[in-house]
C-alpha cells in the first residue's frame, strides 16, 4: 500500500448517475480547517472519523473511505466531491449543517434534472474551495 501523503493524486467521486467511489484523498493547505468542515458535515455525508496521523485524517462511510492530507503541497484544485444520500432531507440537512456555521453556499438544496432526472442535489465549499455536493438520486 502507497503511504497516502506519497500516493498518486487520482480522484473518482461520484456525481448524478455516476458510481461511488471507493477511495478519494483530498489534499488540504490547512488540515485543521478541513477536518472542521468535513466533521460539521460527517453526519449528513454518511461519514465517520476514522485512522488519525500527523499529516491526516481518513473519514469512513459505508461506500467508501475519505481522506484529507496535508503534505505540504499545494491544496487539490477544481475537486468536486459528491456523497450520496438516502433522500431529499438529508441533502437539505447537509446543506443547513454546513451554511449555518458560516461554510459558502454552492447551491442550494434542490432539483437538478439537468443533470439526471430525479437528481436532487446541494452544494458548498469547503475551506479549500473544494465544491462538495450531497446528491439524492430518486429513481423512481
Amino acid at each position: 500500500m502507497i503511504p497516502m501523503a506519497t500516493a498518486p493524486r487520482q480522484f473518482t467521486t461520484p456525481m448524478c448517475g455516476a458510481a461511488a467511489t471507493s477511495t478519494t484523498s483530498g489534499f488540504a493547505c490547512d488540515l485543521d480547517a478541513a477536518s472542521a468542515f468535513y466533521v460539521a458535515i460527517m453526519r449528513h455525508a454518511g461519514l465517520r472519523e476514522g485512522r488519525r496521523w500527523e499529516d491526516g485524517l481518513q473519514f469512513r462511510g459505508a461506500w467508501a473511505t475519505f481522506s484529507l492530507v496535508d503534505d505540504g503541497a499545494p491544496p487539490t484544485e477544481n475537486l468536486h466531491i459528491a456523497f450520496p444520500a438516502p433522500d431529499r432531507q438529508t441533502v437539505e440537512d447537509f446543506h443547513r449543517a454546513a451554511t449555518t456555521v458560516g461554510y459558502l453556499d454552492g447551491g442550494s438544496p434542490g432539483e437538478r434534472s439537468q443533470l439526471h432526472p430525479g437528481c436532487y442535489a446541494a452544494y458548498v465549499l469547503d475551506p479549500d474551495g473544494t465544491n462538495v455536493e450531497s446528491v439524492f438520486r430518486n429513481r423512481s
